[in-house]
């Protein structure tokens, strides 16, 4: 593993995808970085930083919550604090509020986000049940296209 790390911030989607695409296609190793509750501290215990962080702070639009008619769309960068006072989750999906509520403490619940909640798939994935409830489906993006899943086949 590289003991260099290189640091990125895309400021859009297409961009981080394209960052990832580049850096995966030449064999490097990569990992992407949201709340950092996760991503941090295995960094820190391996031998080795990735080659590639992709730091996803500057994507705006993964920061939003919107309710579109009857879909209501959570960007993966919307902290678990965020999902605890947004009055589209209160009064939409209360359970979900309920559940962020359940997460670590308040220092976590600042950093986490939904997105690396649910895409860490560790048994500590409290918002994946609320999800599945919820019948929610994730949008996926990659170099190859966008596709929609269920929460419970991702």
């Amino acid at each position: 593993m590289s003991s260099e790390l290189l640091y990125h911030t895309p400021q859009s989607i297409s961009a981080a995808i394209a960052l990832l695409a580049e850096a995966t296609t030449v064999g490097a190793v990569v990992r992407v970085l949201a709340g950092g509750t996760v991503v941090v501290p295995e960094v820190r215990e391996s031998l080795g930083p990735p080659a590639h962080l992709i730091g996803l702070r500057r994507i705006s639009e993964l920061k939003r919550i919107t309710l579109d008619g009857q879909v209501l769309r959570i960007g993966s960068l919307v902290t678990i604090s965020e999902l605890l006072r947004s009055p589209i989750i209160l009064e939409n999906t209360p359970v979900l509020a309920q559940a962020a509520g359940k997460v670590a403490g308040v220092q976590v619940r600042n950093l986490a986000t939904i997105g690396g909640n649910l895409c860490n798939a560790a048994p500590y994935a409290d918002l994946a049940t609320p999800c599945i409830i919820l019948d929610a489906s994730v949008q996926i993006q990659s170099a190859s296209g966008e596709r929609m899943m269920p929460v419970t086949q991702f």
